[in-house]
């Protein structure tokens, strides 16, 4: 008889499940409550044991009142969550004018609403907390990318 195979040790990218349910100032009795899951179910996710997947991901924010790219990159009890959904707003303010003011954004064939979500998005995952310098060269390099006579 053959000895049981160990699993291998399997590192997971870090998330802030946990620390936005905390945020958010709810016990896991009220989440499992409301995702009709086990308490263990939600310890195993929030400490990494249970790799998580789409779903649990769409669940879990909707409860929580966050977007999944919050829940994977940013730690609301580290980060000033009010001053980043303003931020957030910002930008959407920001790339509005940038497109009516320079037609070579254009060339990227997306809404201004969707270059902004992609900027946000872009921020969030690198910054952790956007910051109008940030945008700002974002969009100049952008607009430096854009085909010329556009």
């Amino acid at each position: 008889m053959m000895a049981p195979k160990k699993k291998p040790n399997v590192t997971r990218t870090k998330h802030y499940i946990k620390e936005w349910r905390k945020y958010r100032g709810l016990r896991q009795e009220q989440v499992t409550e409301e995702l009709d899951w086990s308490q263990a179910k939600l310890s195993r996710l929030e400490s990494g044991v249970t790799p998580y997947n789409q779903d649990d991901l769409e669940l879990i924010s909707k409860i929580y009142n966050c977007s999944i790219a919050e829940l994977l990159t940013i730690n609301p009890l580290e980060t000033d969550v009010e001053k980043l959904a303003f931020d957030e707003q910002l930008i959407y303010v920001v790339v509005e004018t940038l497109f009516d003011r320079y037609p070579p954004i254009s060339f990227i064939n997306n809404s201004p609403q969707d270059m902004a979500e992609l900027i946000v998005l872009c921020a969030k995952t690198e910054l952790a907390h956007p910051s109008q310098p940030e945008v700002m060269k974002t969009m100049i390099e952008l607009t430096n990318k854009a085909p010329k006579g556009s």
